[in-house]
């Protein structure tokens, strides 16, 4: 789907990985990563560096499923329905430029459909050792939904059933 001239950098981790901070860098060092970017809040004062295109399209794909809108899921999305399929068609083309990317957490439920639309993209997986993830998540106290919904499951066996998700699909995208 992207020209010949276009690459496309996507950057992924798990919320409170560091993905924030690295889109910040490689936006600096002049990767497009969008101009209509999520604002910074308590979690993130400088920003999130989160493209809202693809962040509004991966929230309301995962709401219309049934799934938390964040992106708190193990279940992958691996396909679209054919107007959600022009959205996302729409949203990459209008963001494509010679070097561009996007950076949004929910992007690792999307890697099927991503592999399928961007085959010759470059996915960075930006790693955080798990339980500084979950002590990041608790220490910023503003996922309340997060905290409520798996404090009765042992955080870091939830992160360490992600990364092996994601692991998963890294090696699947070197095969």
């Amino acid at each position: 789907m992207t020209t010949a001239s276009s690459k496309c950098l996507t950057i992924v981790g798990v919320h409170r990985s560091g993905t924030s901070f690295t889109a910040s860098l490689l936006q600096n060092a002049g990767l497009n990563i969008g101009s209509n970017l999520l604002e910074g809040a308590i979690g993130n004062a400088l920003g999130y560096f989160e493209n809202e295109d693809f962040l509004t399209f991966h929230k309301m794909v995962l709401t219309k499923r049934g799934d938390n809108s964040d992106g708190w899921s193990l279940r992958a999305v691996n396909t679209l329905e054919p107007e959600e399929l022009q959205e996302l068609q729409y949203i990459i083309k209008s963001n494509e430029s010679k070097q561009w990317g996007w950076k949004d957490t929910r992007t690792t439920l999307f890697f099927n459909i991503y592999k399928q639309l961007l085959p010759d993209a470059i996915f960075l997986f930006v790693y955080r050792k798990p339980w500084e993830v979950i002590n990041s998540i608790f220490r910023r106290n503003t996922d309340l939904e997060f905290i409520q919904k798996f404090l009765l499951v042992p955080a870091f066996f939830l992160s360490k059933k992600l990364f092996i998700k994601y692991l998963s699909i890294i090696i699947s995208l070197t095969q």
